[in-house]
């Protein structure tokens, strides 16, 4: 079981390398963060090692020391889009130190005043980190200095009823 536990945290380390390589190459940046997203989902979220099919940026903040993205995620299984927010601490160095990473709705669930994806989409695009507060997010990935783990999530507050 240790050599299962350290193989699992190796691949999540290597997906968080590369996402730290590539905050500075836009060209990448949606495929590494999406391959870190995919090792969170199958380590903490249950879901198979590939279980998305890429993810679009709908607006990044990427300044010295930080990094804020949201994204939409196709996923493979029922082709739907799922939104995900993206938010990273930087050493001086541009290692991630600390973060959170948001993903689903939790049981499809839409915030209160906003009747459809799109309008979801385009308020993320408009008011990210205000949005973000409102959703009901199905399950959120935490960085801390032990490295990542599951947060504490709408979608985590059905399992437990």
């Amino acid at each position: 079981m240790a050599n299962l536990n350290t193989h699992i945290a190796k691949q999540i380390q290597d997906a968080e390398v590369q996402v730290e390589a590539t905050l500075s190459a836009a060209d990448r940046r949606a495929e590494s963060l999406d391959g870190l997203l995919c090792q969170l989902l199958s380590t903490f979220g249950g879901l198979s090692p590939r279980a998305t099919d890429g993810l679009v940026l709908l607006r990044e903040e990427n300044v010295p020391h930080a990094y804020f993205g949201v994204a939409k995620v196709s996923m493979i299984s029922d082709q739907s889009m799922e939104p995900a927010t993206f938010e990273l601490e930087l050493t001086p160095d541009s290692r991630i130190s600390s973060g959170r990473v948001r993903f689903g709705l939790a049981e499809g669930r839409l915030p209160c005043g906003v009747n459809s994806r799109g309008k979801l989409e385009a308020m993320m695009f408009a008011y990210p980190r205000e949005v973000i507060a409102l959703v009901p997010w199905a399950i959120t990935f935490e960085r801390t200095q032990h490295g990542w783990g599951r947060g504490r999530s709408e979608g985590d507050d059905k399992e437990r009823a």
